[in-house]
This record gives structure tokens, sequence and C-alpha cells, in this order.
């Protein structure tokens, strides 16, 4: 079996290599306070330096990356899992993602051909109309909905 030099090994596998680091270089922060107060602190500035560096390589998916807390709060005594869980599952979240689900429901019904066949037909097919069709359907929905669900909404309407 040919070997492969270490050079292309670190290049195909670099994200492993930080997964794996990242933590154990990272850990000093959570020995070094003789405090309690000062230990929480520093074993959060983990967690947060931690997510950081995942997030900014993208060595994780950053679904994975944002469920960290989840897990290594807990884990370290920082926070109990439900006080973790109530700041993913606040009222904002469930807006967002309501959201999403009727952006998701109005593009797999063909509603949005509809409204695209319709902006057209008031409007007409000239560029600075048409744009002024479309702004006025985006304000139109922004007045019910989060501007991120209206946003995932209307791509699919604009394509």
């Amino acid at each position: 079996m040919a070997e492969i030099p270490l050079k292309d090994f670190v290049a195909v596998f670099w994200r492993t290599w930080i997964v794996l680091l990242a933590p154990l270089l990272l850990s000093p922060l959570l020995f070094l306070a003789s405090d309690p107060q000062v230990s929480e602190a520093l074993k959060c500035a983990y967690v947060i330096l931690l997510m950081a560096l995942y997030w900014m390589t993208e060595a994780l998916p950053l679904p994975i990356t944002s469920m960290i807390p989840m897990v290594a709060l807990p884990l370290l005594g920082i926070m109990s899992t439900g006080e973790v869980a109530v700041n993913y599952l606040n009222s904002t979240n469930y807006m967002f993602l309501g959201g999403l689900i009727m952006a998701i429901a109005v593009e797999h019904s063909g509603l949005h051909n509809r409204v695209a066949l319709r902006i057209i037909k008031m409007v007409g097919t000239s560029q600075a109309r048409l744009m002024l069709g479309f702004m006025v359907t985006t304000m139109f929905l922004s007045m019910w909905i989060s501007n991120t669900a209206t946003t995932a909404m209307m791509l699919p309407i604009v394509d």
C-alpha cells in the first residue's frame, strides 16, 4: 500500500484534527482558577472559544456546533439542562420556525407560482414595475410574519 505524505494527510483530515485538538488545547482554561466564580467564567469561556473555533472553521456542521452548549454547559456544571433548553426553545425561535415551515408549504403547494403570475398580471412586465410588485408583496407579507420567513417565502417566487 502506498504511503500518504503527511502534508496530504493533514490536508484531507484537517477537520478531524481541529475537532480532536481544539478541546485539548483549550482545556487549561478549565483548571486555571481556584475561585469558584472565576472557574465558572473560565468554563464558559472554554465553551465559547470551542464553539467559535468550530464555527469559524466549520470543522463540525453548524447545527451540531450550535447544540454544543446543550451538552457542554450541564457537563461542566455551569447550568442545568432545563436552563439551557429554555434559551433554545423560546417564542422567537418558534416564530422563525413557523415562518420557515410556512415558506416550505408555500413552495410545496405551488402557491409561489400563483403569486408570481398574479404579480406579473397586476403590474406588467417592465423591470421597474416587477420590482415594485415584489416590493409591495414582500411588504405585505412582512406585516404578519418575520422578515426572515418573508425572505424565505419570496425566494421561490423570484426564481
